[in-house]
């Protein structure tokens, strides 16, 4: 079973019920890094040690436990960054949870599972628990590739992750070369990106290491699992979200994918990709359903119904 490395701050609600979905695997290797708490709160010094108090008690189970606790506040960036470089610093591959990404009792051994058949196979930089096909079912097996990062649970290899480039390094190059144009094509994607790597590099906003590492996975060319069942349920959309404080449809997970069927071939569900990019990413109603009716092979026919219906009451 491979190592897991949680990323907590102030929320021991989430972090409660991450424990209890993690005890019915019973991980014997748990890296836990926390944040600290912003400077002259009281009460958030209150709230992340309740957090602390709670890794201590509630993983009671035979577990090998390596804490690394900050005791001033790094935010978002800095601190999953410094977490994922200490996890990797100490183990060559594992799976990576934040506080609010509870996982399905067949996510790890998953997860597990994955990270030893493509350890050799550098085209596979992460693998994903998350599935944003709202349910369609993409190919014949368990899961299919894809070109977008997604980090409400994954996991990855130590010699991917070192490739990591955190100051967006890159980004100037790749923009004057127009290197997304060559992986993207799709102008409308290819706009949607470079204004947030523009952002991200010209204001450091918002403060995101996941995008920066989807850069960092785009411009090598990586591809990433995606599990045609969904085995992540995200709890963290509320008034303490860091980045987004929406309900999304990820609400509920499916347990049933082990024993995986594996893909025969490795290559890119563009279809898959697609459907995320325009019905995970934010865009206005009006605007996605000018995109549907401009490109409907990349849409179920129930996709497309609901959106003649929704058009008609939009036009009244």
């Amino acid at each position: 079973m491979a190592a897991i490395l949680l990323t907590v701050w102030k929320r021991n609600d989430k972090l409660k019920n991450l424990i209890s979905a993690l005890k019915k695997n019973r991980p014997p290797k748990i890296y836990v890094a926390c944040d600290g708490p912003r400077e002259n709160l009281f009460e958030e010094y209150k709230e992340v040690n309740e957090v602390k108090k709670s890794i201590d008690e509630l993983i009671d189970w035979d577990c090998n436990v390596y804490k690394l606790y900050s005791e001033k506040n790094l935010g978002c960036r800095k601190a999953m960054t410094k977490a994922i470089n200490w996890f990797f610093a100490n183990e060559e591959e594992g799976i990576i949870l934040e506080e609010d990404c509870i996982p399905a009792t067949d996510f790890i051994p998953y997860c597990s599972e994955l990270l030893e058949i493509y350890r050799e196979n550098k085209k596979i930089w992460t693998i994903s628990g998350t599935n944003l096909q709202d349910g369609f079912i993409r190919g014949d097996s368990s899961y299919y590739f894809s070109i977008h990062f997604n980090c409400w649970g994954w996991a990855s290899w130590r010699d991917r992750w070192v490739n990591f480039d955190s100051n967006l390094d890159s980004w100037p190059i790749a923009r004057e070369k127009k290197l997304l144009e060559g992986i993207l094509k799709d102008p409308i994607e290819i706009n949607f990106w470079t204004k947030i790597f523009d952002k991200l590099y010209k204001y450091q906003k918002p403060d995101s290491w996941a995008y920066r590492f989807h850069l960092t996975c785009f411009l090598n060319n990586a591809l990433h699992i995606m599990p045609n069942k969904n085995l992540i349920k995200n709890i963290g959309f509320d008034s303490d979200a860091t980045h987004t404080q929406l309900n999304l449809k990820n609400s509920s997970t499916q347990n049933e994918i082990m024993p995986l069927i594996h893909p025969k071939l490795i290559q890119r569900d563009v279809f898959a990709d697609k459907y995320i990019f325009y019905n995970h990413y934010k865009m206005t109603i009006k605007k996605r359903i000018k995109v549907i009716f401009n490109m409907p092979l990349y849409y179920p026919k129930k996709v497309i119904k609901l959106t003649i219906i929704l058009y008609k009451k939009i036009v009244k």
